[in-house]
């Protein structure tokens, strides 16, 4: 059985599918199975930019103190701009 990998690291900016807008977004949570899902899974949820570059130099390979709370699947989530500390949970995006 494979084991699900988590992260967690800066946000950016994310194009909306439904909109097709860029729209910036705070600190984002990821869960996959390994760095090359992880990264289409990014690209999935908006982050038409992102790359294994990134997720190796400025993700760390921690779940985060604010997803405690959340159980871990497969998924992208991200923080409001501004609520990187905040009380306010990260909303699932994919």
């Amino acid at each position: 059985m494979k084991t699900l990998k988590l992260w967690n690291g800066p946000g950016g900016f994310r194009k909306d599918p439904t909109s097709g807008c860029w729209i910036e977004t705070g600190h984002c949570y990821l869960a996959a199975f390994s760095k090359v899902e992880a990264v289409a899974l990014m690209h999935l949820a908006g982050f038409d930019t992102f790359t294994r570059y990134e997720l190796e130099e400025y993700y760390i390979p921690v779940w985060g103190i604010r997803m405690a709370a959340v159980k871990p699947v497969r998924g992208v989530w991200a923080a409001r701009p501004g609520q990187d500390y905040g009380s306010e949970k990260p909303v699932k995006l994919i």
